[in-house]
């Protein structure tokens, strides 16, 4: 899966002033089985989800961090959406090791299609 923007929607600022852009950016270096997502706000990086893949076609997610002044928005629910799309995309699977991304996958139907295996 190659660098890939995934731009939302300009959405308003908590403070109420002017809408903020928000961008979800997949990294993998190339040859590397090391890779995340990374979500930035007005260009400022505001948090990110690490990964490893198992097998050519299983990334593993083992991290996801949002920073307190960006928490509230969410950041976090709009890296696993990123990682979703782009995983289906290239017909691979994910393990959530990370409790967010776990959570989140287990409560939403529609990202059960790329689980390795069910969650319980």
């Amino acid at each position: 899966m190659p660098d890939s923007p995934s731009q939302g929607p300009l959405e308003q600022s908590p403070q109420g002033q002017s809408p903020e852009e928000i961008v979800v950016r997949q990294e993998e270096p190339e040859g590397s089985r090391r890779g995340r997502f990374a979500v930035y706000v007005d260009g400022v990086e505001a948090g990110e989800m690490t990964y490893f893949r198992r097998k050519p076609e299983l990334i593993v997610i083992d991290h996801t961090g949002v920073p307190k002044e960006y928490g509230g928005r969410g950041l976090g629910q709009r890296l696993v959406a990123a990682a979703v799309e782009a995983t289906r995309a290239a017909g691979h699977k994910i393990r959530p090791l990370c409790p967010f991304v776990r959570a989140v996958m287990k409560r939403t139907e529609a990202y059960h299609d790329v689980l390795e295996a069910p969650l319980t």
